[in-house]
C-alpha cells in the first residue's frame, strides 16, 4: 500500500501513470508485479500496455482515463517540462480556427524518433514527428507556430479558417524576435509565413 500512497502524492486520480516514469523515480524491482496486484484489487486500473491510473468510482462503475490526456503527458507536457506540441488540424480545432474533428492526432515530440511514424494510443492514431528545433518551456509556443507553417498550406484553407489562424497568432502572446530566429533552422516557405506574420504583427501595431 505504500506504492499506492506514493501513487496518489504523486499522480492524483485519474491521471497517467506510466511505468517508464515510475522506474526511474522508484528504481525499485518487481514494479510490474506490485502495479499489477494493485489492479487485481482495484485500487488501480490498466490504461493501455505500461499505463495505469487511479480510478474514481462513479454510478456507472470505476472511471476511465481521458485518452487525450494520456497523449499529452506521454509526448507533449507533464507537470514540469513541455517536450512537444500538437499542429495540423487538431491544433486548429484546439484553437477554433475549423470546426473540423482529425480523424489523427498530430504532433512533434522531442521524445519521438528522427522518422515520422504512426502509433495508437486507447482508440486514437497519433501521427508523431520529430521537431526540428528542440522543445522547451520557454519556446513552445514559437515552435508551435513554426511546425504549423511547416505542415500546412495556410492559404489553401478556406478564408475563414485563414482568417481564423492569423488572428489567433496574432493575439498570441509570443516573441515575434524569437519566432524569426527560430524560423532560419526551418525551410523557405516556413520563413516566407513567418514574415506575414511579422507583417501582420506590425499593421496591428500601428
Amino acid at each position: 500500500m505504500e506504492l499506492l500512497k506514493y501513487l496518489e502524492s504523486q499522480y492524483g486520480v485519474d491521471a497517467p501513470i506510466f511505468t517508464s516514469k515510475i522506474d526511474k523515480e522508484l528504481k525499485t524491482s518487481m514494479i510490474r508485479k506490485k502495479l499489477q496486484r494493485l489492479t487485481d484489487k482495484g485500487y488501480l486500473a490498466r490504461f493501455d500496455t505500461g499505463v495505469y491510473y487511479i480510478p474514481t468510482k462513479t454510478i456507472l462503475g470505476p472511471s476511465t482515463l481521458s485518452t487525450y490526456n494520456v497523449i499529452t503527458e506521454k509526448y507533449v507536457k507533464d507537470k514540469n517540462e513541455v517536450y512537444g506540441v500538437y499542429f495540423g488540424y487538431t491544433l486548429l480545432n484546439q484553437i477554433g480556427a475549423t470546426t473540423q474533428v482529425p480523424n489523427k492526432i498530430e504532433l512533434v515530440s522531442n521524445l519521438c524518433s528522427p522518422r515520422k511514424r504512426e502509433v495508437k494510443v486507447g482508440y486514437m492514431d497519433v501521427i508523431l514527428r520529430r521537431p526540428i528545433v528542440k522543445i522547451l518551456k520557454d519556446n513552445y509556443k514559437e515552435i508551435q507556430i513554426l511546425e504549423l507553417f511547416r505542415t500546412m498550406e495556410i492559404y489553401r484553407l478556406s478564408d475563414s479558417t485563414t482568417n481564423n489562424i492569423w488572428s489567433y497568432l496574432i493575439n498570441l502572446d509570443i516573441n515575434i524576435a524569437a519566432v524569426k530566429e527560430l524560423a532560419k533552422e526551418y525551410p523557405v516557405k516556413t520563413q516566407e509565413y513567418v514574415k506575414r506574420l511579422e507583417d501582420k504583427y506590425e499593421l496591428t501595431s500601428k
